[in-house]
């Protein structure tokens, strides 16, 4: 949830779309780097993108439970940018925290990462976000379109399938290494 109130903060229009980008993007860019993921959230290719899909079923339910603590999300109307103040726009959600964001939950790594996600999209729509989104990595390509799996799960292991370094398999052993332990725990 944190993260989700990090990027509602430091980025312009922060709706679910957007959030989902954005979340999408740091968990694979850390679990590329490191093996886990910063949130925990499993994503799956939809039509518009990746979605983490229980956390999409938890918004769509009506922010509510434990999402609602953290974060509500305001219904906004937009102009559409080539029509000045003909129509009456479009709705849309804005995500608002309504806590304090926790840097201490956070590594210093990940908070880095999330500072250069937000300056990098902070004006950024979510439509614009898209085509990265889609193209980012490949995964969403991969289980959409290569697997023709519409809805399918991205696993976070095809970050290692990209060039398939050394590096990378020794990353891909880490990462179903601890995969293994936090299941024997459980």
């Amino acid at each position: 949830m944190h993260a989700c109130i990090y990027f509602s903060e430091n980025c312009a229009d922060v709706g679910r779309m957007k959030l989902y980008k954005l979340l999408f993007l740091l968990d694979f860019e850390h679990y590329r780097d490191l093996g886990r993921s910063v949130t925990g959230l499993d994503y799956e290719a939809w039509k518009m993108g990746p979605v983490p899909a229980d956390f999409d079923r938890e918004w769509r339910g009506g922010i509510g439970g434990d999402l609602s603590v953290g974060l509500k999300a305001e219904t906004i109307t937009r102009k559409f940018d080539y029509d000045k103040e003909e129509s009456e726009g479009y709705e849309t959600e804005k995500l608002v925290a309504r806590i304090p964001f926790e840097e201490r939950l956070f590594s210093p790594r990940e908070m880095k990462l999330m500072a250069s996600l937000a300056k990098q999209h902070f004006n950024v729509p979510a439509t614009a976000m898209s085509s990265q989104s889609h193209a980012a990595f490949g995964f969403w390509d991969e289980i959409w379109n290569q697997r023709n799996q519409p809805n399918g799960p991205i696993p976070y292991e095809l970050v290692f399938d990209q060039q398939n370094t050394e590096r990378d398999q020794l990353m891909r052993d880490y990462a179903a290494e601890k995969q293994q332990y936090s299941k024997l725990s459980d």
